[in-house]
């Protein structure tokens, strides 16, 4: 029972962080590409369900931080070096 009271305040700590960074660095988010304003997409309550899915929760606060530092044209870059790499080591 202390394991799933343990993952459910870890879920829903992980959730209030990223509405809470979410909101706060929605400009910054903007800035560096992430977001577009065109395209106004509804809010859903199951994407909310995804935070009590384990290992799913700390993922998302850590992608959340990703987008708040990097920029999506050096995000795109690096996976494309990183597909280029991959496919050199398996052809030799």
């Amino acid at each position: 029972m202390w394991l799933l009271k343990l993952h459910f305040s870890i879920s829903v700590l992980c959730m209030l962080t990223f509405i809470g960074f979410k909101s706060l660095y929605k400009q910054q988010m903007k800035d560096n590409g992430w977001i577009d304003d065109e395209k106004k997409k509804k809010k859903s309550i199951f994407a909310y369900f995804m935070f009590f899915v384990p290992i799913m929760n700390i993922l998302f606060v850590i992608i959340m931080f990703l987008m708040i530092g990097m920029k999506k044209k050096d995000f795109d870059k690096m996976c494309d070096d990183a597909k280029k790499d991959r496919e050199v080591s398996t052809h030799e």
